[in-house]
């Protein structure tokens, strides 16, 4: 069959859209459904449920362009437009939230959750701080890991990255060897999951990254300090509560700056910790200071804190030499 227009000549043809029926037909209820709920009246609409639901399939398979979809349907650009989105949101509605697939892996009793995906480059983590992890976090809490590609690199808490790394690698001179910005990206979550739940939040760091010492060699807790001015500063900060939180060497630092600055710092958290001033890393050296003035290696008192210490720990690291008991 051929078509004259313009003094064109065009032909048409029968394609077939490699979709099993009984899907477009699935898709086709939903969407009569969907326009029924609307209150679309009968008969309105340029296309019929069926046929939207090829054109919106058809997208999927062969992301093609709107504009050509919507000249074989017989419709307008715009009428096109609005046809694909409203079936794709039909589609995403049929879709379960990321809490209730964790809820059935569980009654289903399986062990772990494998999760993956494409990797996109963004600095925007509101919508896997809003609706992934905290679900993934809770799933962990009740006995179900996940188990995530490298974009989850210090998600922390129940979420697993598999890392392909030789062991003698991470361990040389007597001390670990670090992937910094995986270490960054940890505290930032930290922090985004901290302040999801309401706790204003601020991530530190302290050498290594731009602008700050490459080791860690007479850092200055009035680095600390002042960053802690500046969140009690804050809209929504209690100054009263503002605590320092640290992870193994980090740890030092938030238990020194709970006792040499009380009237600031009113508690800490520390994981992995140790009382003990160690020296700086690597190859000695002082790795805090005071008034420009090295902090001794030695016990942290902590007998002027102002607020609560909670530490938490497992196994030994070998990395840092053991706390004495007192």
């Amino acid at each position: 069959m051929s078509v004259a227009t313009r003094g064109l000549t065009l032909v048409t043809c029968v394609a077939t859209l490699d979709v099993p029926r009984h899907v477009v037909e699935f898709l086709a209820r939903h969407l009569a459904a969907h326009r029924q709920r609307l209150g679309t009246p009968k008969g309105s609409r340029a296309l019929k449920p069926f046929r939207q639901a090829a054109l919106v399939l058809r997208w999927f398979r062969e992301r093609g362009c709107v504009h050509c979809l919507a000249r074989d349907a017989g419709v307008s650009h715009a009428t096109g437009y609005r046809y694909l989105y409203a079936g794709i949101d039909v589609i995403a509605d049929q879709a379960p939230e990321l809490h209730e697939v964790l809820a059935r892996c569980r009654r289903e009793g399986m062990t772990h959750v494998i999760m993956g995906g494409t990797m996109i480059e963004s600095d925007r983590l509101t919508g896997v701080r809003i609706h992934a992890l905290p679900a993934l976090y809770k799933a962990a809490a009740d006995g179900l890991p996940t188990l995530a590609d490298k974009g989850y690199i210090g998600a922390d808490i129940g979420i697993r990255i598999p890392v392909r790394r030789n062991r003698q690698d991470l361990w040389m001179d007597g001390n670990w060897r670090l992937d910094r910005r995986a270490v960054v990206r940890r505290k930032k979550y930290t922090a985004a999951l901290l302040a999801s739940h309401g706790y204003p939040a601020l991530a530190l760091g302290n050498f290594a990254l731009p602008g700050l010492p490459a080791t860690l060699h007479d850092i200055p807790l009035e680095h600390f300090a002042s960053a802690a001015r500046l969140l009690a500063a804050q809209p929504g900060t209690d100054p009263a509560r503002v605590v320092a939180m640290g992870y193994s060497r980090g740890s030092k630092a938030a238990l020194l700056l709970g006792e040499d600055y009380p009237a600031l710092i009113h508690g800490a958290v520390v994981y992995s910790p140790s009382a003990q001033v160690s020296p700086g890393s690597p190859g000695g050296g002082n790795a805090w200071t005071k008034d420009s003035q090295p902090i001794a290696q030695d016990t942290i008192p902590l007998g002027q804190v102002s607020g609560p210490v909670l530490a938490l720990a497992g196994a030994g690291d070998p990395g840092i030499r053991p706390t004495r008991r007192r």
